[in-house]
């Protein structure tokens, strides 16, 4: 992720990781991204998340549409 922002430009604060696991998130969040998880048994199973995503769909198809009514993210610095 840090090599899409440097190579490539990539704004990681204006950008999600969406992910049915833990470690998919943690990374996301480690890297400044807004985080998506989609409720799938696997991340449902692990309980205690060491992130929160920020939001977290019952499917894929509405974890991108929640992911479509959030407002850009703002973070203070």
């Amino acid at each position: 992720m840090h090599h899409a922002r440097q190579e490539d430009g990539i704004d990681l604060e204006e950008s999600w990781v969406v992910g049915n696991d833990v470690l998919s998130l943690v990374a996301g969040w480690r890297a400044g991204c807004r985080t998506a998880g989609v409720a799938t048994p696997r991340i449902m199973q692990e309980g205690n998340l060491s992130v929160e995503p920020d939001l977290i769909g019952l499917d894929l198809g509405h974890t991108l549409a929640c992911m479509g009514a959030r407002p850009p993210l703002r973070r203070s610095a």
